[in-house]
């Protein structure tokens, strides 16, 4: 065509070599970002790590459930940390039919058993310092391994299926074990607060709820991402060849298809989709090669009107799991509640928990079964072992005094037998409770993800404070008894009247007992009045007739029957001042009890008057005891051996009545001793001490801080929101069908290797209005009505969690409260049992009354189990002590739980912020008085 210029591209020579240029130049790209870390397993997860970081930042912005120190992967010291590659761990030590039965399509270049100790460094830290403080002689400990070497030696695999087969597949499961277990000599000394710290290290439990939390972030990266502009970039690249006689003839020719996409998601559920496209074909074939590069251009916008349109319907997938990821960061903060609670006082580790969880794990699962038995309730099982091994000790100590009398006479072989029976039931209690002791430390080990072979020792600290009262108590007892030890060595050396009288005032001056005790001066105030009626008793007619008649039969120690004393039969001015004595004694009790029947307070002056003449009328007894003693009726006696049963039987009357007259010393002892108990720690909720409001008052009180503090409510609210949410979302979907749809296209020049002329004269536009009638909606139907029913069902779910809440709250209260009034009557029942035991054994020692008509061997027989039943009811209350403080302490925890009120430190241990004692006018009211 004359007179017109042709327009010339590029030669196909110049477009080939730009493309294989290109394509050069992006293999050179994927290699550069493959080698930076980009495209590879530790990219994605670094990446996936830092967006879940991200999102549950945004969540942790209240302080009720405040994420301090996460981090999905396991602590360095955790038995189960992984130091191996996280992206190419080794190959565990596989099953070995398993492995020889099935396909082998991987052959591991190792095989390990990752298990690490260095968990022990931090133990044997701990141990050294624990003992320390306890004052325990040190002991040498193996030098710390390094840590690898708990992994065991990695086995080097072959990949072919030769000899080492075997040794690849890994057959020993218990390769690679921690060794160090097995030489530790001494168990570790753990304290409560590093229990919990060792349980955030090591419990499998708590990891996995760490990583439940990572999982429920996810989805959320997830759901924004589908909202964010994203592209998309494919591309192929094909060599054709074909001889001259193919099908399709001689061919000789390079085709390069790509293509690139941004796709963005709009709230109301427009869609955009910008997409470009470019061919290229580069044809060899012929002596003039040539290129044909077309591109195209597309834009596509829809805009849903009716069905799945709206922000509700589109933004639901991203709502709902940003909601989730909430609940779960709640549910978790829960959990670190209930894991501290289940790690001090037992019982499961739900987010919800709930009332007497704690102690019911002493109830130990069927034998085999781990239960999560707790600090506390494992200690109370020690605490009842080391009492029951206290009453062997003094069983033992009774059966050796037993065995002796028989020798001498004193008792029968029958009640011997009895003593030996409670000994051996004693002993066998002791290996239950051995047992029992030892399967509950074991199960705590698993509990705090230890092994169980590891020796472990558990501080009794908490519990310390009572076992060092009751030794108070025990110290009383045992001075009590070693005064009058010491008086019935002197029945022996047939003192004189005047040298017992005097062994018996130094006896009182001397006897621990008595020292320090405002009874001692009271004593040596009334003493000499009380000598100077005691005028010689021999001046009377017949002083040894009245005293047997005053004192009772001979040979029979026992009070003074003081119905006897009238004034015209009294022998001494000393009898007849104790006759007095006893009428005002009389008179008095009858006063106490007249008000105590009107349920009025008993004044305290009374019961110092009452105090104060107990003292002067045992005091006088005393003294007329030794009066009886220094007329020496004995010397009556014509026979060597009836005087000297005489003299005995006088010289008991003495030491009965110095007994009696001591236990006026011991009450006071024991009273002092009373208002020294360990108090239990008050409930404070804002301010106030919920064990001294009125009941009603403080289960209100709880209940209002249960129902706005607990995050589990909050969840449950929030999730009856989204399911008044989905009733609009199903209900969306009945709608028909309307949407808006624009498409635009715009080519290139075809048949030209022009790719990037894009030119408004050849673009086509589309609208396109697309609609569908709801005629057919069952499913919908049916998903829309249950959306209804869930609604409702989530209402009542609601209301059934929030009493179910108040129930536990109240629950708790009330328990405290009982709790708090059996203390008081539990540390009375011990003073008791005590006393029972010294009162028995005093009972035992003196000689039957041959007055009373009573066969011998029975009445012996009964003296003995009553000794053995006093004997018994002390290991009873010790326990009843300590399981009454066990329960207290672990009833509080649950309380302070489900109020969500705990708040811990970077250990993972609970801040008490509630043990302060409460004011003043409370205290009078209550009932009972992080990563390194």
């Amino acid at each position: 065509m004359a007179g017109q210029q042709v327009r010339r591209g590029p030669t196909g020579r110049a477009i080939f070599l730009a493309q294989v240029g290109s394509l050069a130049i992006s293999i050179l790209f994927c290699l550069v970002i493959w080698s930076s870390g980009g495209c590879t397993r530790p990219f994605f997860r670094r990446l996936a790590d830092r967006e879940v970081v991200e999102v549950i930042q945004e969540k942790n912005v209240d302080p009720a459930w405040e994420l301090t120190d996460y981090y999905v992967y396991p602590h360095p010291l955790a038995r189960f940390a992984d130091p191996s590659d996280p992206d190419h761990p080794p190959m565990p030590p596989d099953d070995p039919a398993a492995w020889f039965t099935a396909p082998r399509p991987q052959r591991p270049k190792s095989v390990a058993y990752l298990e690490q100790d260095s968990y022990l460094t931090l133990l044997e830290e701990w141990d050294r310092d624990n003992r320390a403080r306890k004052g325990a002689p040190k002991q040498n400990s193996p030098p710390a391994e390094a840590a690898g070497e708990a992994l065991g030696d990695a086995t080097d695999c072959s990949p072919n299926e030769g000899a080492g087969a075997e040794q690849c597949a890994g057959f020993d499961p218990t390769h690679g074990r921690p060794s160090r277990l097995s030489r530790r000599q001494r168990p570790y000394l753990i304290t409560l607060d590093q229990a919990v710290e060792l349980a955030l290290i090591n419990s499998r439990e708590y990891q996995t709820r760490r990583e439940d939390l990572y999982l429920a972030a996810l989805p959320v990266t997830f759901q924004r991402f589908a909202f964010a502009s994203q592209f998309e970039l494919t591309g192929n690249v094909v060599r054709e060849w074909a001889a001259r006689r193919s099908s399709v003839g001689k061919q000789n020719r390079w085709t390069s298809a790509s293509q690139g996409q941004m796709r963005k998601l709009f709230s109301t559920g427009a869609l955009l989709l910008v997409q470009v496209a470019n061919q290229t074909a580069i044809n060899l074939t012929g002596n003039r090669p040539h290129t044909v590069s077309q591109s195209t251009l597309v834009l596509d916008l829809s805009q849903p009107l009716l069905r799945g349109g709206g922000r509700a319907v589109t933004l639901e997938p991203l709502t709902q799991t940003e909601r989730t990821l909430l609940y779960e960061l709640r549910n978790f903060a829960r959990f670190q509640k209930s894991f501290f609670v289940a790690i001090a006082a037992g019982g499961p580790t739900l987010a919800g928990g709930g009332a007497g969880a704690g102690i019911a794990g002493l109830q130990l699962a069927v034998r085999g079964q781990a239960a999560q038995v707790g600090y506390y309730p494992t200690l109370l099982r020690l605490a009842q072992l080391q009492n029951e091994r206290q009453n062997v000790e003094a069983l033992r100590r009774l059966l050796d005094f037993f065995e002796a009398s028989l020798e001498g006479g004193q008792v029968s072989g029958l009640q011997v037998d009895q003593v030996e029976q409670d000994y051996l039931r004693a002993q066998a209690t002791v290996l239950q409770r051995e047992v029992d002791y030892a399967d509950a430390l074991d199960q705590f080990k698993i509990q705090l993800g230890l092994p169980t072979e590891l020796p472990l020792e558990l501080d009794d600290s908490p519990l310390e404070v009572l076992r060092a009262q009751m030794r108070r108590y025990e110290d009383i007892e045992a001075a009590y008894q070693e005064t009058l030890r010491e008086l019935e060595k002197l029945e022996s050396k047939a003192l004189a009247p005047a040298d017992l009288r005097q062994a018996v005032e130094s006896l009182l001056k001397t006897s621990r007992l008595l020292q320090g005790t405002r009874f001692l001066d009271e004593l040596h105030r009334s003493w000499p009045a009380w000598r100077a009626l005691g005028i010689p008793y021999d001046q009377y007619a017949a002083p040894v007739a009245d005293f047997a008649a005053l004192m009772g039969a001979p040979g029979v120690p026992g009070p003074i029957p003081m119905n006897t004393l009238t004034a015209p039969a009294l022998p001494s001015l000393l009898a007849r001042r104790i006759a007095d004595l006893q009428v005002r004694r009389q008179s008095l009790l009858e006063q106490r009890d007249r008000l105590r029947d009107a349920g009025k307070p008993v004044p305290p002056d009374l019961e110092d008057q009452l105090r104060l003449l107990t003292r002067e009328l045992d005091l006088g007894a005393l003294e007329l005891a030794l009066g009886f003693y220094a007329l020496q009726p004995w010397l009556a006696e014509k026979e060597p051996a009836r005087q000297r049963q005489a003299q005995i039987a006088a010289f008991r009357r003495v030491a009965f009545q110095m007994a009696l007259l001591l236990e006026g010393g011991r009450a006071e002892r024991l009273k002092r001793l009373a208002e020294t108990w360990p108090a239990l720690p008050p409930v404070m909720v804002q301010g106030k001490d919920l064990l001294a409001l009125r009941e009603e008052e403080a289960l209100d009180l709880a209940g209002r801080v249960a129902l706005e503090n607990r995050l589990d409510l909050m969840n449950q609210r929030a999730q009856l929101a989204d399911a008044w949410r989905k009733i609009a979302v199903f209900a969306n979907s009945l709608l028909g069908v309307f949407d808006v749809r624009y498409h635009m296209e715009v080519m290139t020049p075809p048949g030209l290797a022009q790719p990037l002329n894009f030119q408004g004269e050849r673009s086509r536009h589309q609208i396109a209005l697309n609609f569908e009638l709801p005629l057919v909606r069952k499913l919908e139907r049916n998903n829309y009505r249950a959306s209804l029913i869930a609604f409702q069902r989530q209402r009542r779910e609601l209301m059934a969690a929030e009493d179910q809440v108040l129930f536990s709250v109240r629950t708790n209260i009330r328990q405290l409260r009982q709790l708090l009034r059996n203390y008081e009557i539990q540390k009375r029942a011990l003073e008791l049992a005590y006393l029972q035991v010294d009162n028995a054994l005093e009972t035992f020692r003196a000689p039957p009354d041959p007055r009373a008509q009573r066969d011998t061997a029975t009445a012996a027989a009964a003296l003995t189990q009553q000794l053995l039943n006093a004997q018994r009811s002390v290991p009873q209350a010790q326990n009843q002590v300590f399981t009454v403080w066990v329960n207290y302490l672990t009833t509080r925890m649950e309380l302070y739980r489900d109020l969500e009120l705990m708040r811990f430190d970077s250990r993972g241990v609970w801040i008490d912020d509630f043990s302060e004692p409460p004011p003043a006018d409370n205290a009078a009211s209550r009932p009972g008085a992080g990563y390194p």
